[in-house]
């Protein structure tokens, strides 16, 4: 990491490698609908919207490896960087080996902050014609504006999950489990680690299915906005959220890769140890508030990729249920 070879034969190997990747993500309906929706989400200049493919190809034809050379003495370099081990460790023989690897090694950039929240983002609906594939990927969402260390960002979570984490949830209850329109939809929020992020609803159709599945859909996050969570629904899933994150802490690996999260997140480490009971605290009031404010159905940013060509009248079809129940169609 710190004295990189940089021959010229990998360096030619790897832009190689980095187009063929290229090509599969083009024929990917998640890849191609989550760059989409990013870049719909976050404005030019946010940290989290991504270049698009074309962007890609053309940095990866056009790069030379005296760029890669400048970029690595510029942002490279122990000034930000956290280091984290865990295990059996002994402690002294480890910082004097870092004492000497470090040694003179100066640089390194703090990762790169949003000017501003990317709260604004206007209504998008979107479809991109793959030919040829078995469904149809539809991701829908808003940005937050909330980074996951805001006060309202744990209630918001807890929300989004109750309309769309796991089996319990209630997009999978029903549009998968009682409806049968497809084998995967969730809900999350997403990107917030740095910079404020989004919420989403991830989703695969049938071509044939897409109508049905959106509009049901539109009807289950409609009611969910709406009513708000339920008592049952919120201890629920706080028993969810509580276990899982115990789980994650079962191997060093988990607990390393939290202990760099709760870092990277502005948090101190003691966020961890704390981290059932803040979740066990939060009210019905708090979770259904936080629905209100960072969700908007009626703002949708909706991208759908895949053969939506053959499914040209499931738009329509689900706008018009969307008209009826106050909602545009979003998946």
């Amino acid at each position: 990491m710190r004295r990189p070879a940089f021959s010229a034969e990998e360096f030619a190997k790897v832009k190689i490698e980095l187009s063929g990747n290229l090509k599969q993500r083009a024929e990917s309906t998640e890849y191609r609908a989550g760059e989409a929706f990013s870049r719909a989400i976050f404005p030019t200049g946010h940290p989290n919207r991504p270049a698009s493919l074309e962007e890609w190809q053309s940095a990866i034809e056009h790069a030379t490896l005296d760029e890669v050379k400048q970029f690595h003495r510029r942002i490279y370099g122990p000034s930000h960087m956290v280091l984290v081990l865990v295990g059996d460790l002994e402690i002294p023989k480890i910082q004097a080996e870092l004492k000497k690897d470090f040694a003179g090694w100066t640089g390194g950039v703090a990762y790169a902050q949003a000017p501003q929240a990317a709260v604004g983002a206007a209504p998008v609906d979107q479809k991109i014609s793959m030919s040829g594939k078995t469904s149809v990927t539809v991701l829908a969402g808003r940005p937050t504006g909330l980074t996951f260390r805001d006060p309202d960002s744990q209630s918001l979570r807890m929300g989004v999950a109750i309309l769309g984490r796991g089996f319990t949830s209630r997009l999978m209850g029903t549009v998968r489990d009682e409806e049968g329109l497809t084998y995967h939809i969730t809900a999350g929020v997403s990107d917030d680690t740095f910079d404020d992020g989004d919420w989403n609803i991830n989703a695969s159709f049938a071509p044939a299915l897409l109508a049905k599945g959106l509009a049901s859909t539109q009807r289950e996050l409609q009611k969910w906005w709406q009513d708000g969570a339920t008592a049952d629904e919120l201890k629920a899933r706080k028993t969810d959220l509580i276990g899982s994150f115990q789980v994650s802490l079962a191997t060093s690996g988990g607990i390393a890769a939290t202990m760099l999260r709760t870092v990277q997140r502005g948090l101190p480490l003691s966020w961890i140890d704390e981290y059932p009971q803040s979740i066990d605290a939060i009210t019905l009031a708090q979770v259904n508030g936080a629905i209100k404010r960072y969700v908007d159905p009626h703002k949708l940013i909706i991208i759908k990729a895949g053969s939506v060509d053959g499914a040209a009248g499931a738009a329509g079809a689900a706008g018009a249920a969307g008209a009826a129940g106050g909602a545009g169609p979003h998946s």
